[in-house]
């Protein structure tokens, strides 16, 4: 069965929660009891597993190839999973959630944090969120002082989701999107995902991709122009191994060398998406063929 979302404590949605303004509160609560109904998590897993995936790839299938997704076949989805890539574009968890799908179990349910900004700090967010992506937003981030509150509730959201299992969490450890001009800049990770990762058995995948357009014209001009030759390479490494860590007791000094640990192999793979980039440009007839197996 689908991973759930625990259903809300209140069932009066228009009861406000700390750090959270009223209409934040009443969309997530929404989200909340869509997934705590076990028919309408399978059906927002089925549609974004059948619906969405074929809407985005209409966006992504000639700009976007993705490298060693296959590793995901061996992780352990009863423990939960996080898939932690660097942050360049507003699409980054989107597109990897869509290309993460044949390779994760049809029970596994797929979730994505979100900034409420423009989903859920609006009356028609949850909207958004339906119809662009059948509700795998969730939990949404506050960026401003005022989330400070909301943001210990969010790691708690997320290491609960993880204990329960069946679930996939793809989630930026830098926090907000990297502005930097340089594309292989990264930022540090932030301690909240560090404790995550210590206090929960999730397989962690690293992933390091960059390239997208910035807007939808741009994306749907460079998918018709680019062909075989992709904007976007993700590439994925192995599972992360924080055992030593895990057994250790919790500080915030090892949070936040546990995410300095995660940056590090993020690190390691953008050195990885050069050589391939590299590689492709001095063989076009690969670029070609790889190009013949993306979907």
């Amino acid at each position: 069965m689908t991973s759930t979302i625990p259903a809300p404590e209140s069932s009066a949605a228009e009861t406000r929660t700390p750090g959270l303004t009223r209409i934040e509160t009443l969309n997530v609560k929404l989200v909340e009891r869509w997934h705590s109904t076990p028919a309408l998590s399978s059906l927002s897993n089925w549609l974004a597993r059948h619906v969405a995936r074929r809407e985005f790839e209409f966006f992504l299938s000639n700009i976007l190839r993705d490298h060693h997704f296959e590793r995901l076949s061996q992780a352990n989805f009863d423990n939960g999973v996080l898939i932690c890539a660097n942050h360049r574009n507003y699409v980054d968890n989107i597109a990897l959630a869509i290309r993460s799908m044949k390779h994760v179990p049809k029970d596994v349910r797929l979730l994505a944090p979100a900034r409420t900004e423009g989903l859920f700090d609006k009356r028609w967010g949850i909207l958004v969120n339906l119809f662009g992506t059948f509700m795998s937003m969730y939990p949404p981030v506050v960026r401003s002082s005022r989330g400070a509150m909301w943001g210990k509730r969010v790691i708690q959201i997320l290491i609960d989701l993880l204990h329960r299992g069946r679930v996939a969490i793809f989630i930026h450890p830098e926090g907000g999107r990297n502005k930097s001009n340089d594309p292989y800049h990264l930022l540090p990770a932030k301690p909240g995902l560090g404790k995550i990762i210590h206090q929960t058995k999730a397989d962690v995948f690293p992933v390091f991709l960059q390239g997208f357009p910035h807007s939808p014209k741009s994306f749907f001009r460079a998918n018709r122009q680019r062909g075989a030759r992709p904007l976007v390479h993700a590439v994925m490494g192995e599972p992360l191994d924080f055992s030593a860590e895990r057994a250790e007791a919790a500080t915030p000094e090892l949070y936040r060398e546990i995410g300095r640990r995660l940056m590090e192999a993020i690190a390691a793979l953008s050195v990885e998406e050069r050589e391939i980039r590299r590689s492709l440009e001095t063989s076009p007839a690969q670029a070609i063929s790889d190009g013949s197996r993306a979907g």
